[in-house]
Parts: structure tokens; C-alpha cells; sequence
């Protein structure tokens, strides 16, 4: 190997080598890269930085940090970061470290098991004990996004994110034109 291949990068040659010890052998989490790079959506950035695995990988004792971060278009300091913890940890470094501050306070699968049950009824067959929301009931034939959030009493982007994120959809029905 040249002298201007850094640290960072020999060691990383060295774990996805064959004769690499088998508990430092990273090449099982090279081809789980490989694989996540193949995927159409890249969730958490785990796409991105597998494909930087990936192009070192192919890059080989021919490249440099800086060469492969001009490919990649990317800063020096992200492709040697990342390289170091996949050295260091393999593949499930690649993955974010989980989020700080308050966990949800709805619990998702409830809420969607109580709206698919409102939405095979109509709103005006349904009774509650709020008269205000009961009149705004009566007054509708269709679901709509505003009369859920206030069935569930939860904040109306709250609700729409939910359903967004399991893949509900709330349409009212076209009305007929007129002529």
C-alpha cells in the first residue's frame, strides 16, 4: 500500500480482507452494505453511508480519505467517521444512535384500530356525550380528518401524521357536478 492511505482506511481494508481474524472480519456486514445499497429508499441515511462502505471497498489500496470523499462528494471528517465505526463496530454502527427527548405520548396502534372502526360507520349514526361535537356529528355524512382528531382528542397535524405514517387514507366522497 502507498504511504498516503491514512489509518482509518488500512484498517478498514484489512477487516473486509479474507485473511482478516474472523472476529474481525467485517465482510458479512460489507455485503449487508452492499445489499442496502441495492434498496430504492435509504432510511436514516444507512443507504448513504453503505455507500460509502461500498466505494471503499471498491476503491481498494488505490484510494485515499480525500479521493473518496471528491467521489462521494462528501467532507473528509463524515468518510472517515463513518469508516472508523464500521471498522470499529460493522455494520450496526452504521445505524443512527437513538433520539433524545420525549417518546410519544400516543399509542399508535390503538388509535388506528379506534378510527378504522369509526370509519366503517357514519358520522352522523355515532353517539357521544360532548353535545357540541355531537351536533357537528349529526351534521355530517362522511369522515373528515377535523371530526376524527376531535373523536380522538388528539391535535389534528397529531392524527394526520398517524394515518399518514400507516398508510390511512381519509377521502370524502366527490360530490356530483353540476350541470
Amino acid at each position: 500500500m502507498s504511504q498516503h492511505i491514512s489509518v482509518v482506511l488500512t484498517n478498514f481494508l484489512a477487516s473486509i480482507s479474507p485473511d482478516a481474524a474472523p472476529e474481525k472480519s467485517r465482510v458479512q456486514d460489507l455485503e449487508l452494505c452492499r445489499a442496502q445499497v441495492r434498496k430504492s429508499r435509504d432510511r436514516h441515511g444507512i443507504k448513504r453511508r453503505c455507500k460509502l462502505i461500498v466505494a471503499a471497498a471498491d476503491m481498494g489500496s488505490d484510494g485515499t480519505i480525500k479521493a473518496l470523499s471528491r467521489a462521494l462528494n462528501t467532507d473528509v471528517v463524515y468518510v472517515r467517521t463513518w469508516l472508523s465505526r464500521f471498522v470499529a463496530h460493522g455494520f450496526a454502527a452504521l445505524k443512527d444512535a437513538p433520539r433524545s427527548g420525549r417518546p410519544s405520548k400516543h399509542d399508535e396502534l390503538a388509535i388506528i384500530e379506534r378510527v378504522q372502526k369509526l370509519l366503517e360507520t357514519k358520522p352522523n349514526e355515532v353517539t357521544v356525550d360532548d353535545p357540541e361535537l355531537q351536533t357537528a356529528l349529526n351534521k355530517k355524512k362522511v369522515w373528515t380528518l377535523t371530526l376524527l382528531s376531535k373523536m380522538e382528542q388528539l391535535p389534528y397535524t397529531s392524527l394526520r401524521g398517524i394515518l399518514h405514517r400507516n398508510k390511512i387514507v381519509i377521502k370524502p366522497k366527490k360530490r356530483a357536478r353540476r350541470k
